[in-house]
């Protein structure tokens, strides 16, 4: 399975044996997080799209994020963490649709 998240949308694809045997489109991709970003953080769309790419990561338990005078990282973190969660279930619906949900390796 591939998955490419866009400015605007996600694609994903699945293979078999080195063949595609189904592909979709989700309607959110990169460009959603920063609006999410933008409206969370009370910034415009610009600084938002910056923090993202410089500071922006996912929740993970194991990694301790930084909070200082600036940026809460931790928060950044969450609002990320939600949309990606988002476009992950979007992705886990359409492989249900097609019997392929704990099908792939």
């Amino acid at each position: 399975m591939t998955i490419d998240i866009g400015k605007s949308q996600t694609t994903f694809a699945i293979y078999e044996e080195g063949n595609a045997i189904y592909h979709g489109t989700i309607p959110l991709g990169g460009e959603s997080i920063t609006k999410d970003i933008s409206i969370g953080m009370q910034i415009d769309i610009k600084e938002a799209e910056n923090i993202k790419i410089n500071y922006g990561q996912i929740l993970h338990p194991d990694i301790e994020l930084e909070k200082n005078d600036h940026l809460d990282k931790r928060f950044l973190a969450s609002i990320i963490t939600a949309r990606y969660e988002e476009i992950f279930e979007m992705i886990q619906k359409k492989l249900r649709e097609h019997e392929k949900d704990g099908r792939l390796p």
